[in-house]
């Protein structure tokens, strides 16, 4: 049983971070725009306070511009709520103790890139 639940969360981080965890789009103009910041070609921004921390890079591609962004941080989506909670810092949402923020989660825990 043990094993089973272990594959279970290893294939859902898996799949989870094949999903979501980078993005690109062809982007017109001079510049690549995300969420109102303007990157030019060869540049790149990174917004690191979450929650929602990703990293973007603009770069020329067959005479137009691609925005290739990331999310960077990490997630908790399973654990042991009886005696665990999520807390955020900084990009991270981590599982920690209910009786101390100080303390990690003791028991599985399943993150997925965020």
């Amino acid at each position: 049983m043990g094993r089973t639940i272990l594959f279970l969360c290893i294939f859902t981080v898996l799949l989870k971070h094949a999903e979501s965890a980078c993005s690109a789009e062809r982007v017109t103009g001079p510049n690549c725009v995300r969420d109102g910041i303007v990157i030019p070609p060869g540049g790149t921004y990174e917004k690191t306070t979450g929650p929602g921390c990703f990293e973007c890079t603009c770069r020329r591609d067959n005479g137009g511009l691609i925005l290739t962004c990331c999310d960077v941080g990490r997630i908790a989506v399973s654990y042991p709520k009886d005696i665990c909670r999520v807390v955020q810092r900084g990009c991270d949402l981590l599982a920690v103790s209910k009786k101390s923020d100080y303390k990690p989660c003791r028991g599985p825990v399943g993150y997925v890139a965020g």
